[in-house]
């Protein structure tokens, strides 16, 4: 067992089409008597989202760059490939996508992942740092540590 992003399936698919038939997708398991709601999603589902910032210059033209990137050619190549297109009631016929695509239909929330909200040398050590816990390299504590004090260093610059 492994956990991983959707993205996973196309990456093992095209490195390796018979261990599909091994691959399966669930919910990670809740813990008994845990906060939240199991069916809540942690990370990005899909395959490149994308946003107008309200200080653009020019929307319009933007929006209709986005539209040309996620056409019907783009959106059929993306769901070719294993990637699940960022438009709405997107139809997959691969059963293991579209699993994915249920949980996230279904999610009350989906959460992106923690380094997503911090700079990026920030986002790095909390990757680095969380590589050396699983690793037993560090123990979480020796990580609060670390990152409380790069988040201190960051901030007072």
């Amino acid at each position: 067992m492994t956990l991983m992003g959707s993205w996973f399936l196309s990456t093992a698919a095209g490195e390796n089409k018979a261990f599909m038939s091994k691959v399966g997708s669930f919910a990670f398991p809740a813990v008994d008597g845990g906060k939240g709601d199991p069916n809540s999603v942690v990370g990005t589902v899909g395959d490149n989202f994308y946003s107008v910032a309200a200080t653009c210059k020019n929307i319009p033209a933007a929006f209709k760059a986005i539209t040309y990137m996620i056409d019907d050619t783009a959106v059929a190549k993306r769901i070719e490939a294993g990637r699940i297109p960022p438009i709405k009631g997107v139809k997959v016929s691969d059963p293991l996508l579209q699993d994915v695509l249920t949980a996230v239909e279904k999610a009350p929330s989906v959460q992106l992942w923690y380094d997503q909200y911090l700079s990026p040398e920030m986002g790095q050590l909390h990757k680095d740092t969380s590589q050396a816990i699983f690793g037993l390299t560090k123990t979480p504590e020796q990580v609060n540590k670390e990152m409380e004090a790069a988040m201190a260093k960051s901030t007072t610059k």
